[in-house]
C-alpha cells in the first residue's frame, strides 16, 4: 500500500505541475482568448496539437485506473468499518462481484460527471 501511495502523490503531482504550466503558458500566449481546453485554442490543422490531442486521450486512459484506486480503497476501509458479521463474510466470499461493483461505480459517477458537465470552463 506504501508503494502505491507514492505512486499516487507523484503521479498528481507531476500532473498538477504539468497543467499549471500549460495554462500559465495558454494565457500568456492567447491572454483572454483562451478557451477553457487550451487545445481548444488552437488551429485543428497543426500537426503537433493533433499529437498533443493524442497524448492527452492516451493520458487520460492511462491516469484513469490512479484515480479508481484511491476511490475503491476508501469505500472498501467504509464498508469493512460497518459491523456486521454478515457483512464481512460476504465480502470475503464475493470480494471479485464487489469489486466489479464498486469499479463500475466509480465509472458511472465519473461519466455521469463529464456528461453534466463537458465544459471545465462552467465550473
Amino acid at each position: 500500500w506504501r508503494r502505491m501511495d507514492v505512486v499516487l502523490a507523484f503521479s498528481n503531482f507531476l500532473t498538477t505541475l504539468t497543467y499549471i504550466l500549460v495554462g500559465e503558458f495558454g494565457l500568456v500566449q492567447f491572454g483572454p482568448k483562451v478557451r477553457s481546453n487550451i487545445l481548444d485554442t488552437y488551429d485543428y490543422s497543426d500537426t503537433l496539437i493533433t499529437i498533443s490531442r493524442a497524448c492527452m486521450a492516451v493520458h487520460v486512459c492511462l491516469a484513469f485506473p490512479l484515480l479508481v484506486w484511491p476511490s475503491r480503497t476508501v469505500l472498501d476501509t467504509w464498508l469493512e468499518s460497518v459491523p456486521s458479521r454478515g457483512l464481512r463474510h460476504a465480502r470475503k466470499r464475493y470480494w471479485l462481484i464487489i469489486y466489479i461493483v464498486e469499479t463500475l461505480g466509480v465509472l458511472a459517477l465519473a461519466y455521469g460527471g463529464a456528461v453534466l458537465v463537458p465544459d471545465i470552463g462552467v465550473v
